[in-house]
């Protein structure tokens, strides 16, 4: 994950061994759920949870409105 500190942009970028096959648990133990929340916890958006979605050399970037 990138942050632009002073965008507020976030890249989430995935390498060639990152891939989530859809199950909440997957073949490395990790769960298949992407986004980010503010710290306080009252703001969040979520990209994916408990799906299939993450796939090697690809990224997604949130960027504020």
């Amino acid at each position: 994950m990138r942050n632009h500190a002073l965008s507020g942009v976030i890249d989430f970028i995935y390498g060639p061994n990152h891939q989530s096959n859809g199950s909440y648990v997957d073949s490395d133990g990790n769960g298949a759920t992407v986004g980010a929340e503010n710290l306080a916890g009252s703001f969040g958006h979520e990209l994916l949870y408990n799906q299939a979605g993450v796939t090697p050399n690809t990224s997604r970037t949130l960027t504020p409105q």
